[in-house]
């Protein structure tokens, strides 16, 4: 029995694996997985390797099965702090989120400037790592 949703189903998925073929980067060399070096998945977190680290979700449905439901406790702030340290930890809080706001902003100000300084050049294969905004975040603090 055909099921007409079905061919169109198939149709859009060989549209799609077509396009991707076509899409990819032939210069790419797939980076294997640290821990066991296999160049199929690139880390712990694909089913495929076998030192797989489980996610939150998939521990829970292990110990208590597939009906469980997600809680969250709010407690107000006032009711976690004593009150001798609420108001200078608010201020810290603060403190701190406008610090950390101003220094990540910079570091976007800085790689935006640097994108615009290659005119049009293909920017090094760091520039999309971590570090490379990590780095550009310690460039942009002021407390060095």
């Amino acid at each position: 029995m055909l099921i007409l949703g079905a061919e169109s189903a198939n149709a859009r998925l060989q549209g799609r694996q077509t396009r991707t073929a076509r899409s990819a980067n032939p210069d790419f060399v797939p980076q294997p997985c640290p821990s066991c070096n296999s160049t199929e998945h690139s880390s712990t977190r694909s089913k495929l390797c076998p030192f797989h680290s489980k996610s939150t979700d998939e521990l829970l449905e292990e110990a208590v099965g597939k009906n469980f439901e997600h809680f969250t406790r709010k407690c107000p702030f006032e009711s976690v702090v004593m009150s001798t340290y609420r108001q200078p930890l608010h201020d810290a809080v603060i403190k701190l989120s406008g610090y950390l706001r101003s220094v990540v902003i910079r570091s976007h100000i800085l790689a935006n400037a640097y994108l615009l300084d290659l005119q049009g050049n293909i920017p090094p294969p760091i520039f999309f790592l971590k570090t490379a905004f990590i780095l550009s975040c310690r460039l942009c603090s002021t407390n060095q």
